[in-house]
């Protein structure tokens, strides 16, 4: 059973000079991975993040068509997404996402992913909680350690 371990890494957010406001601390959790393209070869994701906040594993269509992504374009679907700007209704293709992470390069894992027109091509890939889960079990550790000083998120296969 595979176990994939993902720093989290942190950074403060200190409100404008003249603003008042909390000085705020935001953690993420990058993401190396690869995806398989329509040829069959492993194409470097530019940048990937853990999304809590994300139901689904979301790509911007435009960076997946660049790297050659195989997904369906002939049936879009209008599904409602919160933005920055809000909610809007984001015209997506359903397709599947396979993906090789850096923390385990031997193992493919396969993704449900939405490849979003409303996603710019410099937004992260978003690994989104409901697929993620039907594939990991995930644990967040908050100890602090010489590898982890953040904490990590521990992916574990089920068996």
């Amino acid at each position: 059973m595979p176990t994939l371990h993902l720093p989290i890494h942190g950074r403060f957010v200190i409100p404008p000079r003249g603003e008042d406001g909390p000085i705020r601390r935001i953690l993420t959790t990058r993401v190396v991975l690869d995806a398989v393209d329509r040829f069959g070869r492993f194409r470097d994701v530019p940048e990937c993040r853990l999304d809590t906040g994300c139901s689904t594993t979301t790509m911007s269509a435009t960076l997946a068509r660049s790297m050659s992504l195989p997904f369906s374009m002939t049936e879009p679907h209008r599904v409602p997404t919160l933005t920055a700007n809000g909610l809007v209704n984001a015209t997506v293709y359903f397709g599947e996402l396979k993906v090789r992470f850096a923390a385990d390069p031997v193992n493919t894992y396969r993704l449900f992913c939405h490849f979003s027109e409303a996603h710019s091509p410099g937004a992260p890939l978003l690994l989104g909680l409901h697929d993620l889960l039907e594939t990991f079990r995930a644990t967040f550790v908050g100890t602090s350690s010489l590898e982890f000083p953040m904490g990590h998120v521990r992916l574990e296969t089920y068996a």
